[in-house]
């Protein structure tokens, strides 16, 4: 339930999701064109990717910043502190929004890449497996560390210091 209520809080902050959307859109555009672009190389098309992926990085590390920042600048901290564990589970209810969106990113991207193999009539075993690594490493666990930074900085951070701090990272 927690889960299902940090769901439509993620999905009301227009702050989040308007450039949400336009970081997909971009990333999914930009995907669809290294993997169908000029030279209809997969493995350059990866090499493309991963540059790319620090689209998913910087979206995260804002969004997570946000997202939990407005945790404590509604005052809602406070309250939750007085049910057992609450405030403790909310932030984490907070990461798992994250990390789901994050895994629909990846699986697009992963699903974008299998459709692309099969395409170019290239697909064997191997190259979907390391298509599988790849989106789980250049989009994944990039995205997961930029929720880390900025759940970081939204949770013991101000404003001004927490955008400073989630713009050097």
């Amino acid at each position: 339930i927690l889960f299902k209520t940090a769901l439509k809080a993620f999905f009301r902050l227009k702050r989040v999701v308007i450039p949400g959307c336009v970081a997909f859109a971009v990333l999914a555009g930009l995907n669809i064109y290294f993997l169908i672009g000029s030279d209809f190389s997969y493995i350059s098309s990866l090499a493309s990717q991963s540059m790319v992926s620090i689209i998913a990085f910087v979206f995260f590390v804002f969004a997570a910043y946000e997202y939990v920042y407005d945790i404590k600048f509604t005052n809602l901290s406070e309250a939750l502190s007085t049910a057992a564990n609450g405030r403790k589970r909310t932030y984490l209810s907070h990461i798992f929004v994250l990390l789901f969106v994050a895994g629909m990113l990846s699986t697009f991207i992963l699903l974008s890449s299998l459709i692309c193999l099969v395409f170019l009539e290239v697909g064997t075993a191997a190259l979907a497996l390391h298509a599988l690594f790849a989106t789980f490493v250049n989009y994944f666990l990039v995205s997961f560390l930029g929720i880390m930074i900025g759940t970081f900085a939204g949770c013991f951070l101000t404003r001004l210091p927490g955008y400073l701090f989630c713009t050097l990272c």
